[in-house]
């Protein structure tokens, strides 16, 4: 599910930035899909972010990536970050 919220009021506050991160090693060109990556780190994040019943969200999403070789093969590494906003209204 999807929610648009329109932050024209000033009725909310940022409350903390949190980020999450998923790695993978790919060997010969061989290793898992970096979509997936992208979703177990924004998992990460979400968790992190600990919106469950609360009026919090989180805004001004970024998604990092970066490698490095290992060998014969690289290790990629996503990060997922975000700014949540508590709702004071």
């Amino acid at each position: 599910h999807t929610t648009q919220v329109v932050l024209a009021k000033n009725n909310f506050k940022v409350v903390e930035h949190v980020k999450g991160e998923a790695s993978n090693q790919y060997f010969l060109i061989v290793g898992g899909g970096k979509r997936a990556l992208v979703e177990k780190a924004r998992a990460k994040m979400l968790q992190n972010a600990n919106l469950v019943g609360s009026s919090r969200a989180v805004i001004n999403e970024t998604i990092e990536s970066h490698w490095i070789f290992i060998g014969v093969g690289i290790q990629y590494t996503v990060t997922v970050s975000a700014d949540v906003i508590e709702f004071t209204e």
